[in-house]
């Protein structure tokens, strides 16, 4: 994507402005359909970034992936101010190596509410664990964890990758993939990969959580493949306000 000067000026008119809005998703818990906190998801103003992905899109375009998700990071927070619960933010790998969003600046953002950094769950995807990426990633999360915010593992599919990803960063959720989700029902394999990272995840200390639950036969069936939590348009569509 080549940023034209009419699209740069408007994205640093909205990180000057800090013109991000916070929807939130609960994570439920499978067995009696309570919630034990939400995923942020942020989004623009109206206009032509007001789909996240663009807006992300041209922000990497820029070299300001970092300060969009610092800027998302605030805005959730803020948001999710004196409620109970926890609060999951996605960030880019290179958004947690390169800042400006750092273990002591997300600290001081959770300090100005009545939240705790163990209500804060980090996460970060498979796309992490590249081998330029891995020791800085291990090392700046570990500066997250001291000061006792939580990590997750997002989009989980049990290849070698997240595997390995599992293993050596031993995080406090894995958030199974939507691809193994749909459908899993009478698919063999998929029924396995999924009964094999709840038995991983339970050996780690990990939770599960299944991503992008949408009918009844999707909870039925992650509930008797042992899955504890999940998300997703069965419980409905993110809204402004978190629980």
């Amino acid at each position: 994507m080549k940023p034209s000067p009419e699209l740069e000026t408007l994205f640093e008119s909205i990180i000057e402005q800090q013109q991000i809005s916070t929807l939130f998703q609960p994570v439920m818990t499978l067995g009696d359909a309570t919630a034990i906190g939400v995923e942020a998801l942020s989004r623009g103003p109206e206009g032509p970034l007001a789909n996240p992905a663009l807006m992300f899109e041209l922000a990497s375009a820029l070299g300001r992936s970092g300060v969009l998700d610092f800027v998302c990071a605030g805005r959730a927070v803020a948001s999710h101010r004196g409620r109970a619960g926890s609060l999951f933010l996605n960030l880019l790998p290179t958004s947690v190596i390169k800042g400006p969003l750092t273990p002591d600046t997300l600290a001081s953002m959770v300090e100005d509410t009545v939240m705790s950094p163990g209500q804060v769950i980090l996460e970060v995807s498979e796309e992490a664990w590249a081998e330029e990426l891995r020791h800085p990633l291990l090392e700046t999360l570990e500066g997250y964890r001291q000061k006792g915010f939580g990590v997750a593992i997002d989009n989980v599919q049990a290849g070698q990758m997240s595997l390995d990803m599992m293993a050596t960063l031993r995080p406090d959720f894995l958030k199974i993939d939507i691809a193994l989700i749909h459908g899993a029902r009478g698919h063999q394999a998929r029924e396995l990969l999924i009964e094999s990272l709840v038995y991983f995840a339970k050996q780690l200390g990990a939770r599960i959580i299944a991503e992008g639950i949408e009918s009844q036969e999707d909870l039925d069936t992650m509930l008797q493949l042992g899955v504890g939590l999940g998300q997703g348009y069965l419980w409905g569509r993110p809204t402004a306000q978190p629980i």
